[in-house]
C-alpha cells in the first residue's frame, strides 16, 4: 500500500495520522500499510496519537487513598472516587487495589473486621443478593419451575408473576374465575402436577381437603396413614412409628391381607 523510503519520512508519518482512526490496534494499521509494528507505534507516540486516554491518580487522590484505606473498603472508596474525582469509565474496586498494592498499603486482619462490621452497620451487604441475580439472570414472569416439598419430596409447580413464584394452581385460578376465598385450596383433580390444564384444577376448603387426603391415604395404605393407626392421638410416637419401616411394612402387609378378605366374605 506504502511505498516507505524512511521510517521517518513525512508520507509515513501523513499515512499513520490519515488512517490511525481507520483501524481498532497498531498492528491492524501496520498491516495495513506494510510497514514495521514498531515503527507505527513510534511515530503514533510522537504524533500524540493515543488509543487509550489514561487517567493516572493525582497526588490528592494518593493522600486520600493513605488516609481512608483502613477504614473503607476498597469498593465504598471506588464510589467515592467516582463522586469526587468522577472519570469517563469509572473507578472500580480494581483501581483501588492495585495502587494500594503498588503503594504498599496493607490493612491488618482487625482492620478487615473493622471494615466488614461498618460495612453490615451500614447495610452495603443488603444490595448483594439483587446484584447476584442481576449478574446471574433473573426468571421473567411466566416462567413456570417445579418445586420440592421438603417432607414428602413430591413436585409441585410454581409461576413467575410480578416479580415473585407463586403457586401455580392458585395462580391460574384466581386468572380463570377470580380471587381464592380465604381457608380454601386449590389442588388437582388426578393428583397430576404436570397436568396444567384449568379443567384438572378443584377448589377445595380446608375440611374437605382433609377428607380428601384421609380418603387417599388410607386407600393407599401410606406410612402416615398406618403409623396414626398405630398410635392414635399420639403425634410424637407417630413419627417414631414411621421411621420404623419393618413394623410399617407388617401392619400395611396385615390391613391389605383383612381388607382381602372382606371382600371375599362378600362375595
Amino acid at each position: 500500500m506504502l511505498k516507505k523510503k524512511g521510517s521517518q519520512s513525512i508520507e509515513v508519518k501523513n499515512a499513520i495520522k490519515t488512517h490511525f482512526h481507520d483501524f481498532s490496534n497498531n498492528r491492524q494499521l501496520a498491516e495495513f500499510l506494510q510497514i514495521n509494528i514498531g515503527t507505527v507505534r513510534r511515530i503514533c507516540y510522537e504524533l500524540d496519537l493515543n488509543r487509550l486516554e489514561l487517567e493516572y491518580f493525582t497526588p490528592e487522590q494518593v493522600n486520600y487513598l493513605i488516609s481512608n484505606f483502613q477504614m473503607i473498603g476498597d469498593c465504598e472508596l471506588a464510589e467515592v472516587f467516582q463522586q469526587q474525582w468522577p472519570k469517563k469509565k469509572g473507578w472500580t474496586k480494581k483501581h483501588i487495589e492495585k495502587k494500594r498494592k503498588y503503594l504498599g498499603l496493607k490493612r491488618t486482619q482487625k482492620q478487615i473486621q473493622l471494615i466488614h462490621h461498618r460495612n453490615v452497620k451500614n447495610g452495603r451487604f443488603a444490595i448483594c443478593p439483587v446484584k447476584a441475580w442481576n449478574k446471574r439472570g433473573r426468571s421473567p414472569d411466566g416462567e413456570i419451575r417445579y418445586w420440592t416439598q421438603k417432607d414428602t419430596g413430591k413436585k409441585y409447580p410454581v409461576i413467575k408473576f410480578n416479580g415473585s413464584f407463586r403457586h401455580w394452581g392458585r395462580w391460574a385460578w384466581e386468572q380463570a374465575f377470580g380471587k381464592i376465598p380465604p381457608k380454601y385450596n386449590v389442588v388437582f383433580k388426578d393428583n397430576d402436577p404436570y397436568n396444567l390444564k384449568i379443567e384438572n384444577l378443584l377448589l377445595l376448603s380446608n375440611a374437605e381437603l382433609a377428607q380428601r387426603n384421609a380418603e387417599k391415604s388410607s386407600k393407599g395404605l401410606s406410612d402416615n396413614y398406618i403409623s396414626g393407626i398405630l398410635s392414635p392421638h399420639d403425634v410424637e410416637l407417630r413419627q417414631v412409628l414411621k421411621s420404623n419401616t419393618t413394623l410399617i411394612d407388617l401392619k400395611r402387609k396385615q390391613l391389605t391381607l383383612n381388607r382381602i378378605i372382606y371382600e371375599q366374605e362378600k362375595l
